[in-house]
């Protein structure tokens, strides 16, 4: 049978307590059968080196996501550091008919952050074209509060509006958003 052994720091003045949760049901902690330190999860992330991406959300929708200017698709994260940043990014469709022309925009919260252009319909009179944009931003938002970023379809000139969601006149396809925390 093993033994289990406490063995005090010399050195330490502090008391470490060791308390039993509040259940009725049994419970059993198993040790590994090797030498080294109890790992918490605020360790885990703590230790991630940098560059590492320790959360991802994301939000697809698919269909008309209508005319003009519109909100096309939001997420929400929480960083668990407000060092940590937030690679955001969007993949979008638009139907851009001629002389129009489009951008996607990113906020954080209410406040812009990033435009990429969408499209630009161009051509003989008549002609449309069919757009994809992928916008994609480094942000630094310093917080650990939640967050919204949200894309927006924008229609930037032109007096014929872009239709959202489309990949044709008539067909749609997704628009999403990702947002990834990054080690700082």
């Amino acid at each position: 049978m093993s033994k289990i052994a406490l063995s005090p720091n010399a050195s330490g003045s502090g008391t470490v307590t060791i308390t039993a949760p509040n259940t009725n049901t049994n419970r059993t902690i198993a040790l590994p059968d090797v030498a080294g330190t109890v790992v918490t999860t605020s360790d885990i992330l703590s230790a991630m080196p940098v560059g590492s991406i320790i959360q991802v959300k994301s939000t697809v929708v698919s269909g008309n996501l209508g005319t003009g200017t519109q909100d096309l698709v939001s997420v929400s994260i929480t960083p668990t550091d407000n060092t940590n940043k937030i690679l955001v990014m969007g993949s979008g469709l638009c139907y851009c008919p001629q002389g129009t022309s489009t951008a996607a925009d990113v906020y954080r919260d209410s406040a812009f952050i990033f435009r990429t252009a969408a499209g630009v319909g161009w051509g003989a009179s008549g002609s449309n074209n069919n757009e994809s944009f992928t916008p994609v931003y480094l942000d630094n938002p310093q917080t650990t509060n939640a967050i919204t970023y949200k894309m927006q379809g924008l229609h930037v000139s032109g007096t014929t509006a872009p239709s959202w969601g489309y990949y044709t006149s008539s067909a749609t396809g997704n628009t999403s958003i990702t947002v990834m925390e990054v080690v700082v």
